[in-house]
């Protein structure tokens, strides 16, 4: 999360974390709970542009992390397009003049929460007259 931190950063993104446990518990291990927490972090970069804020929280509560992520977006996104992002190979990024595959990210979160008996929510709202991508995970 800290070397995300800093490439946000370095493209002039801000980066708020508010975490307000002592200690994380979970059913999966720290590596798996960093891994996933990382996917939605890496993507909420990815989607935004110098100037903009992203805020995570982080929380234990009954045994189990929450990992709440939140960043500007250009538009209103819908449910539908929103589900879309968890099938194999789903991106909206430009994937003729990249050389990585994209799309699997957050596909691989989605199916390790399933497998994990977790709880992943995703949506997008009007603030302020901005537009705010939520993704949350429960674990």
């Amino acid at each position: 999360l800290y070397s995300l931190y800093l490439k946000g950063e370095s493209e002039g993104i801000a980066i708020t974390f508010d975490v307000s446990t002592n200690k994380l518990e979970s059913c999966v291990s720290e590596i798996m709970l960093s891994d996933l927490a990382c996917i939605l972090l890496q993507n909420a970069i990815e989607a935004s542009k110098p100037g903009d804020n992203i805020y995570v929280h982080i929380h234990s509560e009954n045994g189990k992390t929450i990992v709440e992520v939140r960043n500007l977006v250009e538009r209103l996104i819908t449910d539908e397009e929103i589900s879309g992002f968890f099938n194999n190979s789903y991106s909206t990024k430009n994937t003729s003049t990249e050389k990585k595959k994209h799309g699997l990210g957050l596909y691989y979160l989605n199916r390790q929460i399933n497998i994990n008996k977790g709880e992943l929510f995703a949506t997008c709202i009007s603030y302020n007259k901005k537009y705010w991508m939520i993704f949350r995970f429960t674990i």
